[in-house]
């Protein structure tokens, strides 16, 4: 059995209902920096979002792939470079990429609709970017995921 083939079984096996972060309803409010540590309010989302997924790897090569899925549903996909740990993880809800995060320059990108709504890193906010580079983004959050998935299902490795 492919390994893309065992997530999704897996992934059938529970019950197709919403993750804890879904059923919030509140994976698409917009931080206010004003009255709350935005970043920090993020991540801990993330770990909601994750909290008790079951995780599939492939190793293929220098790269490593992860899917993770929760209540027959992916929450989170990533594709790193094994040795060095760089790379990039999104994290969906109900099929939709809410966050894309870059380990090498602490950055965290946080999507409403497949739009960037929020950037975090440490030389440079949301305003810093240009439409270029929020185009690429937005264009990552639609085929990210479906890359790392294709990956998941060719032989490899492991």
């Amino acid at each position: 059995m492919s390994i893309l083939s065992a997530v999704l079984a897996s992934s059938l096996l529970f019950a197709a209902t919403p993750s804890p972060l879904a059923q919030q309803g509140n994976t698409h409010e917009v931080c206010n920096s004003a009255t709350t540590h935005c970043f920090e309010q993020r991540v801990e989302q993330l770990s909601e979002i994750v909290a008790g997924c079951v995780e599939t790897r492939k190793i293929d090569g220098p790269m490593t792939y992860l899917a993770c899925t929760q209540n027959g549903e992916l929450v989170s996909a990533a594709e790193f470079l094994t040795a060095e740990g760089d790379g990039v993880t999104y994290w969906l809800v109900e099929g939709k990429v809410v966050a894309i995060r870059f380990p090498h320059n602490n950055s965290l990108i946080w999507f409403e609709e497949d739009k960037v709504i929020e950037v975090y890193g440490e030389d440079f906010t949301l305003d810093d970017l240009s439409e270029f580079e929020i185009n690429y983004l937005e264009t990552m959050a639609e085929d990210g995921v479906a890359a790392i998935m294709q990956m998941m299902a060719e032989q490899g490795d492991e």
